[in-house]
């Protein structure tokens, strides 16, 4: 199956997901050229709805135990990574940003239980001042 994002998209990550808890495997996939999220949601019939952009390489976890998913990103440009909090419906809360360090040009992002306790941890790589 083949499904067109938009012309000039370009994308650079991707990330597979239950993103609206249909019990279907959901894509997420980022932009580097247009600065943005998209997300394409699976419905029931096995075909993809209409695509949600969201403005600003995802990752996703649920950052809380509540079993929802959530989206991180790096933001390059701007020397911060993101964090894309999820709802029940499916969408998500706007971009909370947290500065990496000014000139740190945050490049790749990992996450899971790091220091073995249960919560979600965070890794970002910069290339400058790493």
């Amino acid at each position: 199956m083949i499904h067109s994002i938009k012309d000039r998209f370009n994308p650079t990550g991707l990330t597979l997901g239950d993103f609206n808890s249909g019990s279907r495997i959901d894509i997420l996939t980022a932009s580097f050229q247009t600065d943005n999220v998209v997300r394409l949601l699976l419905d029931k019939d096995e075909l993809f709805l209409n695509s949600i952009s969201y403005s600003t390489e995802p990752s996703s976890q649920p950052w809380y135990h509540d079993e929802l998913l959530d989206i991180t990103l790096v933001n390059q440009e701007n020397n911060s990574f993101g964090i894309f909090f999820g709802a029940v419906n499916g969408k998500f809360a706007n971009q909370i940003i947290y500065l990496a360090g000014n000139g740190s040009f945050s490049r790749l992002l990992t996450m899971g239980d790091l220091s073995n306790d249960t919560s979600m941890d965070l890794a970002v790589a910069n290339t400058v001042n790493s």
